[in-house]
């Protein structure tokens, strides 16, 4: 079972009002309105419903059919899917993965996919916890990156580092965050 599956209704309250203005001014920076952008884990909704309500087309993909069968009911274009599946060459200006690539095992996978994904210049934005651990916590599979081993991904890719910069938790908890912004 998916841990999201499980706790989705307590994950899109806890998360739904979560303010990452912050982010998305330095993403957006990037992204001329109009532009078209994937949302990928998109959980409760929130940054995909931002992006769609200020000039942006978005989709979104997730691995939880809870969040993608909210998302559905209330209009949006999404689709139950794993990044390591991804196959939509230069389709999207922008790729946003606030708190989602973490859960994935095959990184450098996602990273393509989600590089050839991308327009020319396009931009991606993700975030991980910060630190070094990878394994089990909390009923879930995470990769924590500092900036060392972050740097040692991205460089076995083709893409380019815009910014790489470390933030506190938005929900109040006890992590720092590694945000990284990468063009193609």
């Amino acid at each position: 079972m998916n841990y999201y599956d499980l706790n989705s209704k307590n994950y899109i309250e806890k998360t739904i009002s979560v303010d990452m203005s912050f982010h998305y001014d330095k993403f957006l920076k990037f992204i001329p309105k109009n532009s078209h952008i994937l949302d990928v884990g998109f959980g409760s909704g929130r940054d995909l419903i931002f992006f769609s309500k200020n000039g942006y087309n978005v989709s979104g993909i997730d691995t939880s059919k809870s969040f993608v069968d909210n998302m559905l009911k209330q209009g949006y274009d999404v689709r139950l899917i794993d990044v390591s599946e991804l196959n939509e060459p230069n389709k999207y200006d922008g790729v946003w993965a606030s708190a989602s690539l973490l859960h994935v095992e095959n990184l450098l996978k996602a990273f393509n996919n989600l590089y050839n994904s991308l327009k020319p210049n396009g931009v991606l934005f993700a975030s991980f916890k910060y630190g070094d651990f990878k394994g089990i916590r909390d009923e879930r599979f995470y990769v924590d990156l500092n900036e060392e081993s972050a740097k040692e991904l991205i460089n076995k890719t083709k893409f380019n580092i815009e910014e790489m910069y470390i933030t506190g938790d938005l929900m109040q908890r006890n992590n720092q965050w590694l945000n990284i912004i990468l063009r193609k």
